[in-house]
């Protein structure tokens, strides 16, 4: 039987999918934190190892409130430095939903450090929503008033417009916005409204029926255009300043995230053709993907969907992971070689089978994308099994993990320990061709110009 290893408790746990670079299992098996920039790891065994000490039992809930400093500062940083490549003028807002987590502490961190970076709230109640006012002090900050509403929550959120605070309506019921009029005028405010609009395009996974034409909250594409013209009635045509759509969380899909963008593009188009301010147009828009986005990328769809709208698009090249996790290995794809994905979200399994053959038979050095998961945990086995037909099992083999990410790290291994080692998504495949060869540990295909 094989031996337990480190790495299998990170795949069976999935440390590197949802750890990023905060959490991790260290050499003697225990799972650390690193909750600071400087790289200083805490072991959490040693941690529970002192507060029993103490006295203290478990369970304890321990908090690091650095790591959610980092989040904040690298989401705003993140896009800052993409706006300044691509220079994009428009306003952005990184903005915490209070329901995530209403902990006095939490909530005053993220206040507290999300200061500089001018960091906004939403608030889903009218208990929320004076948490939030109370706590919220800057006046430039954003407050996006979400959930079911009343009277007194529509009444709190306008008075807290009137004094100095920049709040968003997300109108989600038809009758809020008859409410939101009336109190409005009543009030000498202008309000900045919001609709959310249903889309018939649903998500998947745990949280797909709070999206889709069939969720509690939202407005139809009739009840869209009644609140229009009330608008329109009203004299509030430019209080409409927002619009919010929701497929659902956790999507595992990314077809419907297409169906989606593709429903959600029309809305946009139409309001911008009806004179309303609530689109991108003539603004930059970035759609940034890991990697290059035309391979396995989003690069496709954006372009599918920009012919339909008369969108410009500009495709800018990336490093692909064969590229980077290359260089890594050494130089094993300097010959003809073949991409494949083993991931059978889009591409029938019999499909990606045959071309995997194909690759085989014909010599190719191939590089194999996404060959592992937990739904798929035998898929890279499967694959060495097709290529075994026709490779020696001493066929020279590489794996580059985590690559550009913290824990980067590469592997040179024959085909036949490959067929035995565990992958994840964070994981690209290298199987060499007949020439392949291991030189001073690296993996090198050569071209033969030394046969010439």
């Amino acid at each position: 039987m094989k031996k337990w290893t480190i790495e299998d408790s990170k795949e069976l746990y999935n440390i590197n999918g949802w750890g990023t670079s905060y959490f991790g299992i260290n050499d003697e098996g225990n799972v650390y934190v690193t909750p600071c920039k400087d790289g200083t790891q805490i072991d959490l065994r040693e941690v529970m190892d002192e507060l029993s000490l103490r006295d203290v039992t478990s369970p304890v809930l321990l908090r690091f409130p650095d790591i959610l400093d980092n989040r904040i500062e690298k989401t705003w940083s993140c896009f800052k430095k993409a706006a300044e490549e691509y220079e994009y003028k428009a306003e952005n807002y990184v903005v915490f939903p209070i329901k995530v987590n209403q902990m006095q502490p939490v909530v005053e961190e993220i206040i507290s450090h999300g200061r500089k970076f001018n960091l906004g709230i939403e608030a889903g109640s009218k208990p929320e929503l004076h948490a939030v006012i109370a706590v919220q002090c800057q006046s430039d900050s954003i407050i996006i008033c979400n959930g079911y509403k009343d009277q007194s929550y529509i009444e709190l959120a306008l008075l807290a417009q009137k004094m100095g605070k920049r709040i968003f309506i997300v109108v989600e019921k038809l009758n809020e916005l008859e409410i939101i009029a009336r109190e409005a005028k009543k009030l000498g405010v202008r309000p900045n409204i919001g609709i959310r609009i249903k889309l018939a395009s649903s998500g998947s996974g745990k949280w797909e029926e709070s999206g889709g034409d069939a969720s509690k909250f939202g407005l139809t594409s009739a009840e869209l255009l009644e609140a229009l013209d009330l608008l329109d009635k009203k004299d509030m045509r430019d209080c409409l300043r927002l619009i919010h759509f929701h497929i659902g969380s956790q999507i595992t899909k990314i077809r419907r995230i297409q169906t989606a963008l593709r429903e959600a593009s029309q809305f946009y188009v139409h309001l911008h053709k009806m004179g309303y301010n609530v689109d991108a147009s003539g603004k930059l828009t970035v759609m940034i993907c890991s990697g290059d986005s035309g391979i396995y990328g989003m690069a496709s769809p954006v372009l599918e969907l920009a012919s339909e709208y008369g969108v410009e698009v500009e495709v800018i090249p990336g490093v692909t992971a064969a590229a980077s996790g290359a260089a890594l290995l050494g130089s094993p794809i300097t010959c003809d070689f073949a991409v494949i994905s083993l991931s059978d979200l889009l591409t029938p399994m019999e499909r990606i089978e045959k071309r995997l053959e194909g690759a085989a038979m014909a010599d190719l050095c191939i590089v194999l994308y996404n060959p592992s998961s937990r739904k798929r945990a035998d898929y890279l086995m499967r694959a060495c099994d097709i290529v075994l037909k026709y490779r020696s099992p001493e066929t020279v083999c590489g794996i580059a993990r985590n690559i550009g990410r913290e824990g980067e790290s590469s592997t040179v291994l024959t085909l036949a320990e490959l067929r035995e080692t565990a992958a994840d998504m964070f994981t690209t495949v290298f199987i060499g061709n007949s020439e392949t060869k291991v030189i001073d540990g690296h993996m090198v295909t050569p071209r033969g110009y030394r046969n010439e």
